[in-house]
């Protein structure tokens, strides 16, 4: 308690996260953003990922909506996984709720403020836990040098990494315990509470964890060593266990997604190697005093354990492959994603140097530091040679991403050279020149780097606060894919636009079916044909151009985009159980998919033949070309008068979809397009509205209500009712009261046996493990408690016969990791 009142009094405590604000705040008024100007740091997943769940923290403050699945996702998505993994429970993140719901994107700002004031003062509190010799001024100086990181610079906007980002710091003083004293609360505290922030960052500490003690155990003079790793190995598992309830359900859902089980592949490039330099370039101190500290005699022991665990942590920037392994999914943007775990140990390292080994004379000169500084600019040059075509860079990653390469390899250099200057200056003015160099740098890089943008998620909500966008039960369309992503998120309505990390595989292969716009892990509602639409009950479409007034009902206007209403929707979709024959073109496949669901018996969309680059189209026919551009930008030349408001166009990246009716008989010219794997087909209107006709389509009441989603309707004569729902395990089907088994039909949707008469159908979802999750915490917490008490009367960790085999298994659990990931990766 007196050393928390001690910390508490001490100002650069304080001070620290104040320089962090006002760093953030010089960044912010640079690139006016909020509360310096209407723009956002709208970069990386800002749109697409973070403001969409705090839109979602939003409404379970407030008491609206359910953490397990969100029907306004019109596939019904199990969004567990998504919130945990955004750790939205923070402190700094609840502090969402004191905002209105449409200021989110604004509020934002003051979130990514609070989550830097977190890492100030935990790092803060683990500089001054560990060297007290140290003058606040440095300590201060290493907090920036940590908040500030290359790490930082290239994930500042990731809130989701900030948590354990920030709370890393109390990690390492209780892991420091637990090996040096066998003082254990603490550690499991902070592991469990780092796996509840977010187990897609925390699972790297793991590895952090099992490298650092087998270094410990082989280099470090401890008492008890097989005690303490025994300590760790079961404290860790506990952990885990502890955790269940949140982890265990997310990564079984992560795990079965397209993102993990093949669907979605990412490509990288060797460029990666300079952003894995980049990410540790701010601590150019620190690696000259790491050469420094290897030199100090009395310190051999610490200096073999540092060297070990730099080489450990920094390998993968050399060896593409163990970095490979410290990836999940996507692995363009996060060249080196660990890195703030070797950026902490640089600084303890520097922080050790300075706290007991700095020595100054003033008439000493250091060939060490001018070598030090030389290898160290040849490894950056060696870095920029790394591609033989240095011009390759531009050419594939543009001239402004060139350029501001080059602006922090030269701002580099002048750190090695304010550092070189500053080891030869008074322990005094050290501290003061640091502390400059820090800020300086800091701010530089931050408005330099940090990129502003007019958030999409507030033109999603000025749309829906014009548009009337009201009614839950039915899907709305994003038919020109220029809305935010998981616009279902702010707007309250339901939508399939979502992003599709932790969307299961066969419903990603599903909507790719579906002929909808895909891209990595994103899905664009925009596509389909009229038969998709009817069957995923897409009644609502906004776009910018003119829809078919036989098919489409304009509804209302705002700044260029229009809210059509389809004149032909289905409430329920009730079929015989009949049977969908899977095939790969769209057009076999819409066909298969009328005739199963809505009973038809002949084609509903047709081939059409193009002649010399030619087609003729005619009236009353909705006209589906998809294909790919094989132009760089996303526009086509198709010879139709694009400006008669007669086309309707949407594409994204190198995929082009183009739907189109004519007024009168044209013949249209494709020679001027550059299409590839073309497929060209339409549906003729009356056919369309004449299926339409033939199908039972009784009024339905819907209501959603947390996680249940209720059918009231009469059914008179099928045996199914087809939910335009995603299939998930979690997933639990009632049909009168009576709970029924689910069945799958067209790919992933679900399919219910239904009674004759008046039905009320009910869907229940509960993720998949969380039962398990909940089960594995209990039995952890019972575990603790039962061994707590036989070792208080037993002393089960003096005894060999219990000691020596736990021990054995820590050593073939580390044996296993390091043959694994640093061996076997490197030679296959």
């Amino acid at each position: 308690m007196n050393k928390i009142k001690e910390i508490i009094k001490d100002k650069w405590f304080w001070l620290s996260s104040v320089i962090c604000v006002l760093v953030l705040c010089f960044a912010f008024a640079t690139q006016k953003i909020y509360p310096f100007g209407k723009n956002t740091f709208s970069m990386i997943d800002f749109d697409s990922g973070y403001v969409p769940v705090y839109y979602k923290l939003w409404d379970l403050l407030h008491g609206k909506g359910s953490i397990f699945v969100d029907w306004n996702l019109g596939s019904g998505l199990n969004v567990f996984s998504s919130i945990i993994t955004n750790s939205p429970f923070f402190p700094s993140s609840l502090i969402i709720g004191l905002f209105k719901r449409n200021f989110i994107p604004y509020a934002m700002s003051f979130v990514m403020m609070l989550k830097f004031v977190k890492v100030a003062l935990c790092a803060y509190f683990m500089f001054n836990y560990f060297f007290k010799k140290l003058d606040g001024k440095t300590k201060c100086s290493l907090t920036l040098l940590y908040a500030f990181s290359g790490w930082t610079l290239f994930n500042q906007s990731n809130l989701l990494y900030l948590d354990v980002f920030g709370i890393f710091p109390l990690f390492v003083i209780a892991f420091y315990r637990l090996l040096k004293d066998g003082k254990w609360g603490w550690y499991l505290i902070m592991l469990t509470l780092c796996l509840l922030s977010s187990y897609y960052m925390s699972y790297l500490i793991l590895f952090f964890i099992i490298g650092t003690t087998i270094l410990s155990l082989l280099l470090l003079n401890l008492k008890d060593k097989k005690t303490k790793a025994i300590k760790v190995f079961l404290l860790t598992l506990l952990s885990l266990g502890l955790s269940c309830p949140l982890v265990l359900p997310a990564v079984y859902q992560s795990l079965t997604s397209a993102r993990m089980t093949g669907g979605i592949t990412n490509n990288y490039d060797q460029f990666v190697f300079f952003l894995k330099v980049l990410h540790i370039y701010p601590l150019a101190l620190c690696m000259i005093v790491f050469f420094k500290q290897i030199k100090v005699k009395k310190d051999k022991i610490y200096n073999r354990f540092f060297i070990l665990l730099v080489i450990y942590l920094l390998l993968g920037i050399v060896i593409e492959k163990i970095n490979l392994l410290w990836h999940v999914g996507s692995y363009q943007g996060f060249p080196f994603r660990y890195a703030f775990i070797p950026s902490l140990i640089l600084l303890l390292i520097t922080g050790f140097y300075l706290n007991n080994n700095y020595e100054y004379n003033e008439n000493k000169t250091s060939k060490t530091n001018t070598l030090t500084i030389v290898l160290y600019i040849i490894f950056i040059i060696s870095a920029m040679l790394y591609r033989k075509d240095i011009l390759s860079i531009v050419y594939v990653y543009s001239l402004q991403e060139y350029s501001q390469f080059v602006a922090m390899t030269s701002l580099l250099i002048i750190s090695l050279a304010v550092s070189y200057f500053l080891f030869k200056t008074n322990k005094k003015f050290f501290a003061i020149f640091i502390l400059i160099w820090t800020c300086t740098s800091s701010l530089t890089y931050e408005s330099l780097f940090m990129r502003s943008y007019p958030s999409k998620s507030l033109h999603v909500q000025e749309l829906k606060d014009n548009l009337n966008l009201t009614d839950k039960n039915y899907n709305y369309v994003d038919s020109d894919a220029n809305l935010n992503i998981n616009f279902p998120y702010i707007v309250e309505v339901p939508s399939y636009q979502n992003r599709i990390h932790i969307l299961n595989n066969d419903a990603f292969v599903m909507l790719k079916n579906f002929d909808l716009i895909t891209k990595n892990t994103l899905i664009y509602n925009s596509g389909g044909n009229l038969i998709i639409d009817l069957l995923l009950q897409n009644k609502y479409f906004l776009s910018y151009k003119h829809l078919n007034p036989e098919l489409y009902t304009l509804k209302n206007s705002y700044q260029q985009t229009n809210l059509y209403e389809a004149n032909y929707n289905l409430n329920v979709i009730l079929y015989d159980g009949n049977s969908y024959n899977d095939k790969n073109d769209v057009i076999t496949n819409t066909n298969n998919i009328a005739k199963a669901v809505f009973n038809s018996e002949q084609d509903i969309m047709h081939n059409v033949e193009i002649h010399d680059n030619e087609f003729t189209a005619l009236p009353n026919r909705l006209y589906y070309i998809d294909c790919d551009l094989d132009i760089e930008n996303d526009t086509i030349k198709f010879g139709l008068n694009t400006t008669s408001n007669v086309v309707y166009f949407y594409g994204t990246y190198s995929k082009c979809k183009v739907i189109f009716y004519v007024e009168e008989e044209k013949v249209i010219d494709l020679s001027q397009s550059s299409f590839n794997n073309v497929s060209l087909g339409y549906i003729d209107i009356n056919d369309f509205i004449a299926l339409y006709n033939t199908i039972d389509n009784p009024q339905t009441i819907i209501t959603t209500s947390s996680n249940t989603i209720s059918y009231d309707f009469t059914n008179t004569n099928h045996s199914h009712l087809l939910i335009p729902k995603f299939y998930d395990d979690g997933f639990k089907a009632y049909v009168n009261g009576k709970e029924v088994p689910i069945e799958k039909n067209i790919y992933d949707l679900m399919s219910i046996k239904i009674d004759q008469g008046h039905n009320t159908v009910k869907l229940v979802f509960i993720p998949k493990m969380l039962k398990e999750g909940l089960t594995t915490c209990i039995a952890c917490i019972i575990a603790l408690l039962v061994s707590l008490l036989l070792n208080k009367y037993l002393h089960l960790l003096e005894r060999k016969i219990i000691v020596y085999p736990l021990f054995g298994i820590v050593l073939l659990i580390g044996a296993f990791f390091i043959i694994k990931v640093y061996i076997l990766s490197w030679l296959l």
